[in-house]
């Protein structure tokens, strides 16, 4: 089988309409698979039925309030969230009001709950995304020399005219907009359009963003050969030179949403 006819398959994005009914959506901003319970949770709010989403500083099934080298207070667990509830107590009040009718609140609190990363806080919301985003490019800069976090590049909301393109070798992918594979490149400078999911974050004095541009995400995900076979069914690999451009024409640029800060009473 196909790989593309495999994830077609088994994707539910096409039978959202199907699945009416309330359902608990609950991810970490260091989830693998973030992204696609996002999705599931922004799709099964319009068949209007109740959801619930709770997003926390969470890995993969790790609910510990320790992800690498961050501590982000025993209130992030996911044992103790807010000091108030755990996981598995959200769990039991959610299907207790939907399977045996009791009335435990689920209906009348905030249907999305998100840790603040930065300031270290949960926050409940009305809807995901927040509408209150603003969205704003962030361009890409350099000499032509950004590669390290000792280059020369950087970002801002300014659109740039003429720079020198920043190069490296590695791979191009076949697999460039989504599950479909496309014809080799010979040269041609073709847009990029990477989803980089989401996160929630304020960045405090002295943080900096860093934008990582790679052909690869190993050892997450294994590289690519570049031969149209995995690692597993060949050991050939082809070098590729890849060129990011920022100028006038090709105004390579991150977009994000920027949350404007909430007025204190």
């Amino acid at each position: 089988m196909e790989d593309e006819n495999y994830w077609e398959e088994i994707s539910i994005t096409d039978k959202y309409e199907d699945l009416q009914l309330p359902a608990f959506h609950l991810g970490g901003w260091y989830d693998c698979f973030i992204g696609p319970t996002l999705t599931n949770y922004v799709e099964m709010v319009k068949t209007g039925q109740r959801q619930k989403l709770i997003v926390g500083p969470w890995g993969h099934g790790n609910f510990s309030s320790v992800q690498g080298e961050c501590f982000f207070g025993i209130h992030a667990s996911g044992d103790w969230i807010d000091l108030e509830e755990n996981i598995t107590d959200l769990h039991i009040r959610w299907f207790s009001h939907w399977l045996k009718g009791m009335d435990t609140g689920v209906e009348t609190e905030a249907p999305v709950k998100i840790f603040v990363m930065g300031i270290n806080k949960w926050r409940d919301e009305m809807e995901w995304p927040l509408e209150r985003n603003q969205y704003t490019n962030f361009y890409l800069h350099s000499n032509g020399k950004a590669n390290t976090k000792k280059g020369d590049g950087h970002l801002t909301v300014y659109t740039p005219f003429e720079e020198i393109a920043d190069t490296f070798t590695y791979d191009p992918k076949k697999y460039r907009n989504g599950n479909l594979p496309e014809k080799a490149l010979s040269g041609e400078i073709v847009a990029y359009e990477i989803d980089l999911w989401v996160t929630s974050n304020v960045f405090l004095p002295r943080h900096q963003i860093t934008l990582e541009i790679s052909s690869s995400n190993f050892p997450q995900y294994a590289p690519n050969p570049n031969t149209g076979k995995s690692m597993i069914n060949s050991k050939e690999t082809v070098k590729a030179h890849q060129i990011i451009y920022h100028n006038k024409q090709y105004p390579s640029h991150m977009i994000l949403p920027i949350i404007p800060m909430l007025k204190s009473k």
